[in-house]
């Protein structure tokens, strides 16, 4: 058996972490390239460890979960990505929405605000598929 190349082993890093997340932030692609040896244990730690074996949340509800955390630090971008996520794991609009809700009693109104934000962004884009679709 050959040992894997740098290239070869930043390649597969970056295809695993697209295939546990749906998409690869430029960042992380870049962090594996300068240390891919470190990136291969955070992309097991963050995102491995819950595909390794059956867990008691579903999918779907950590996501909601990760997104009320990621709203409450202000994390604007994380929160947009990550609610696509959740649509895309199956939750809905109004669980998505809920989310930010319940988190905000916590957190505040920035939550809630951070989370609209996201969502409204998020229904804007679908909005222009579908008149790109029909159109």
């Amino acid at each position: 058996m050959t040992e894997e190349t740098r290239e070869e082993k930043v390649k597969r890093i970056t295809e695993k972490i697209h295939g546990d997340r749906g998409f690869v932030y430029d960042v992380l692609g870049f962090g594996a390239q300068l240390d891919p040896d470190y990136f291969e244990i955070y992309s097991q730690m963050h995102w491995g460890f819950f595909k390794e074996k059956p867990r008691h949340l579903e999918p779907k509800t950590r996501e909601l979960i990760e997104i009320g955390l990621l709203a409450f630090k202000g994390m604007k971008h994380e929160v947009y990505t990550h609610t696509k996520k959740a649509l895309r794991l199956g939750a809905t609009m109004e669980e998505a929405l809920e989310a930010f809700e319940v988190a905000s009693i916590g957190g505040g109104a920035p939550v809630l605000m951070e989370g609209l934000y996201a969502l409204k962004r998020i229904a804007d884009e679908q909005a222009e598929e579908e008149k790109a679709k029909s159109g």
